[in-house]
C-alpha cells in the first residue's frame, strides 16, 4: 500500500514547523469526495470522547455530501456518552463481526480516526490490509504507522476533533456543521484537553471561538459530558471515595 512513500511523507509532516498536514492531502481528499462513494469510518477500540466525537461528526459530514457511510467501532462505547446524536447507528465489531466484514468489503475508502496504528482496531485492521482498502488517516497521536494513502497527522493538535474541524474548514464546508456536529466536535476537544487544562494552545481557543460563533451551546454540552453519570457510576465513585481512598498527609 505504498509503505515507503507513505513513510517519507509521514516524516516530512512531522518536521513541518506549523503544518497541520500536506496541502496535497486536501486536494486528494477532494477527489475522494467526488461522486457517490461507499465510505467506512473506523474509530479505535474502547472509544473515548474524542474518537466518538470525531467519528460522529465526520460520518454526518460525509452523509451530508450524499455518500453512503457507516461508522464502526471495534468494541462498545461508554454508556456515559449515550446522549450523543448518532451513537445508536454505530456498528460494533465485537457484536456483529460478519456484518462489519461485509461493510468493509463493499467500501471504497476506510477513514481511520483517532488512532495511529492498525492494532488499535484489532481484527478490523487486518481486514483493511487483506482487502487492500484505500485508507485515509486523521489523527493527532505521535509516530503514525504508514498504512494510509492520505494522511492528516498533527501531534500538536489537541484532539482528532480539532483536525476534523480544520479539514472541513479547509474543504470550504463549515456551513455544513449542524448543532449535533458542533457538540460532537466540542466533546472530543474538551475531553482530550481535560476541560482545557492541558494540551491547549492559541489554535484550540480560536477553534472554540468559531464553534461558539456557529451556535455551539457549550454550557449544555458540559452538563451532558460531566454531569450525566449513571447510578452505577455514581455508586462506584462513592464507594471508592468512602472505602478505598487513601490520604497521604505528607
Amino acid at each position: 500500500m505504498g509503505a515507503n512513500v507513505n513513510n517519507e511523507r509521514r516524516i516530512l509532516q512531522l518536521f513541518l514547523s506549523k503544518g497541520l498536514y500536506l496541502q496535497e492531502d486536501i486536494e486528494q481528499l477532494k477527489e475522494e469526495l467526488k461522486g457517490f462513494r461507499d465510505f467506512v469510518v473506523v474509530i479505535h477500540r474502547n472509544p473515548d470522547g474524542d474518537a466518538l466525537g470525531a467519528g460522529l461528526a465526520w460520518t454526518e459530514y460525509l452523509k451530508g455530501l450524499n455518500h453512503s457511510v457507516q461508522l464502526i467501532s471495534p468494541s462498545e462505547y461508554p454508556a456515559s456518552y449515550h446522549w450523543l446524536a448518532g451513537l445508536d447507528d454505530i456498528i460494533v465489531y465485537d457484536l456483529d463481526k460478519e456484518r462489519v466484514k461485509k461493510i468493509i468489503d463493499k467500501a471504497d475508502v476506510v477513514f481511520c480516526l483517532d488512532f495511529n496504528a492498525l492494532d488499535r482496531i484489532d481484527h478490523i485492521g487486518k481486514m483493511v490490509i487483506e482487502m487492500d482498502k484505500r485508507a485515509v488517516l486523521i489523527d493527532h497521536h505521535i509516530d503514525p504507522e504508514p498504512f494510509a494513502e492520505i494522511v492528516f497527522s498533527d501531534p500538536e493538535a489537541s484532539s482528532t476533533c480539532e483536525l476534523i474541524f480544520e479539514i472541513i474548514r479547509d474543504l470550504g464546508h463549515l456551513e455544513r456543521l449542524t448543532s449535533e456536529m458542533l457538540i460532537a466536535l466540542y466533546t472530543g476537544i474538551t475531553t482530550d484537553t481535560g476541560s482545557f487544562r492541558h494540551s491547549t494552545n492559541a489554535r484550540v481557543y480560536r477553534i472554540m471561538a468559531e464553534l461558539k460563533e456557529m451556535g455551539l451551546d457549550d454550557n449544555a454540552a458540559q452538563e451532558k459530558i460531566y454531569n450525566c453519570l449513571t447510578e452505577k457510576q455514581l455508586r462506584l465513585l462513592g464507594h471508592c471515595l468512602a472505602n478505598r481512598m487513601e490520604i497521604l498527609k505528607e
